[in-house]
């Protein structure tokens, strides 16, 4: 990417500022104007020409965070020392920086992954599309933007492998959720992901060929940027994606490939296998067969009976009530790997609402959660809440074998 194009425009907004100042005390000879302007435009070519001939790019203020982060809920904050560039590049469609990823651990045991340009080490994004009033400089990410940047899919626990898809990036790299942007004149696919250290390659398929890049050994770490919105159609945002839940009992620690990604190439001992989309393929990977759940467990495995206490409440919504819910805590949530939810079972409308309580909480604390529209999926004149606790998963459902602490039904108020 030129900065000529942004220094050029800096020149004519100057030259006009010049031209249109009011005059004070003696009138400024026009020959003297020209001959700054003609300095100032001299100066501004010659900027242009060493970014041109360096590649080098002036850097502006960081990229902020969305929302302020708190180390004891939602993803926590970066962990002290727990941030770095991970081994992988791309480069880009149009040319300039390249495109590369950064490891954050967080205060709450989840490892995030952002995505951004890359200038001299640095990670962060460009003035353009809209982004930074399109200055044309670079912009720093600090690892403190994490999780918001993409969505929630791009924070897992440190032993799930994570592959995602996004369409619609701008070539700024600055995500809509983190910045409002303007029209985007050259999106992007990007394909990136964390696939664990027996991962050796990925393969994609793009106009008919197939391409295969090798991932940072270790991690498994992997980017892909093509132009466009990539192979196959798509909608702007986490088109694709899915973690392998290794944290998870039962579950195989090897990613499937999806979207784009053809195949996976593994090395497990001393032989290498491979996880492809097609039906069959003769070096496929083995994979553990999850047994069946049974029975038992489709229901919470342990019913504790604590007491629930719900007071509901008129909303600012014409008709509509909201509550305060509160219970004691059985168990201690130390991080992201556990946590309550809040459960709102609806048989008129087959299924079950699942509120996380996403923050630390100690055992033996009184737990306040404030809910909204609480009838909004009543199922007749009063509503259920559930109280659930579950171990090692982001968001609780009560067909893992979690734990119900108690229950509430709420009448609906005359």
């Amino acid at each position: 990417m030129s900065q000529l194009p942004q220094l050029r425009a800096s020149f004519m907004e100057a030259a006009e500022r010049q031209t249109t100042l009011p005059a004070r005390g003696a009138r400024r000879p026009r020959r003297q104007l020209r001959t700054a302007l003609t300095i100032a435009l001299v100066a501004l070519l010659l900027a242009a020409a060493a970014v041109a001939a360096t590649g080098v790019l002036r850097t502006g203020p960081a990229v902020r965070p969305s929302e302020r982060l708190t180390p004891t809920a939602g993803f926590g904050v970066p962990a002290l020392g727990g941030s770095h560039l991970l081994g992988v590049s791309f480069a880009d469609p149009a040319g300039g920086p390249r495109w590369g990823l950064r490891i954050v651990h967080t205060t709450r045991d989840l490892v995030c992954l952002q995505l951004g340009r890359l200038d001299r080490g640095s990670l962060g994004v460009l003035g353009l599309d809209g982004a930074f009033h399109n200055d044309g400089l670079f912009h720093p990410l600090p690892p403190d933007v994490i999780g918001r940047q993409l969505g929630a899919g791009t924070c897992q626990p440190e032993a799930d492998r994570v592959s995602l898809e996004v369409s619609g990036i701008p070539e700024s790299g600055l995500m809509p959720a983190v910045g409002g942007l303007g029209a985007v004149s050259r999106d992007r696919w990007i394909s990136y992901g964390l696939l664990g250290p027996h991962a050796l390659s990925v393969t994609y398929s793009y106009e008919g060929a197939a391409h295969t890049v090798p991932v940072e050994r270790g991690t498994g770490a992997y980017v892909i940027v093509l132009s466009g919105s990539g192979p196959g159609p798509r909608n702007n945002g986490i088109t694709s994606g899915g973690s392998s839940g290794a944290s998870q009992p039962g579950r195989s620690p090897l990613p499937n490939p999806e979207g784009a990604l053809t195949a996976i190439t593994y090395q497990l001992g001393d032989s290498t296998c491979q996880d492809s989309a097609a039906a069959s393929t003769p070096d496929a990977c083995p994979r553990p067969q999850a047994a069946p759940t049974p029975d038992h467990l489709l229901e919470p495995s342990l019913h504790l009976n604590q007491p629930v206490t719900v007071r509901v409440h008129r909303a600012a919504v014409p008709g509509g009530y909201s509550a305060v819910l509160r219970f004691k805590a059985p168990y201690t949530v130390p991080n992201a790997l556990s946590g309550y939810s809040i459960a709102t079972p609806t048989p008129c409308h087959e299924g079950t609402g699942i509120d996380p309580i996403d923050r630390d909480i100690r055992a033996g604390t009184t737990v306040t959660v404030p809910l909204e529209a609480v009838f909004a999926n009543a199922c007749g004149p009063t509503v259920t809440l559930e109280v659930l606790y579950s171990n090692r998963q982001a968001t609780p459902t009560a067909g893992t074998g979690s734990v119900l602490v108690g229950r509430a039904v709420v009448r609906r108020p005359r």
